[in-house]
């Protein structure tokens, strides 16, 4: 009787080791489609800012709801590495023809 035990018990192992993995290809999935969903978001943003001429204002938005805390990310906005503002040495500025690889990036991607 025990051998049955037994096999039960490795069964159970197998079936919850499966069940984990799922859990966690699920999880992957959601976040995948979480990313993708923000990239879209953030194009569509980006883009009718840049048409708008309000990309500064939504900069400024951003640093204001601190939103911008990496180092990097004020850096790539021409915002002081701390504190709130636009640094003197690098203000934002978006050229057409950064908008258009970005698009086409972006559509690639989609």
């Amino acid at each position: 009787m025990g051998n049955k035990l037994n096999k039960l018990q490795e069964q159970l192992a197998k079936i919850n080791s499966e069940i984990e993995a799922e859990k966690r290809r699920l999880k992957e999935a959601d976040a995948r489609e979480l990313k993708q969903k923000i990239r879209i978001i953030g194009r569509f943003v980006f883009d009718r800012a840049v048409k708008d001429g309000t990309l500064d204002d939504l900069v400024r938005e951003m640093d204001q709801a601190d939103h911008l805390k990496k180092a990097v990310d004020r850096k790539l906005f021409g915002l002081s590495e701390n504190g709130h503002g636009h640094s003197q040495a690098e203000p934002t500025k978006i050229n057409e023809n950064n908008q258009e690889n970005q698009s086409t990036e972006t559509a690639a991607i989609a």
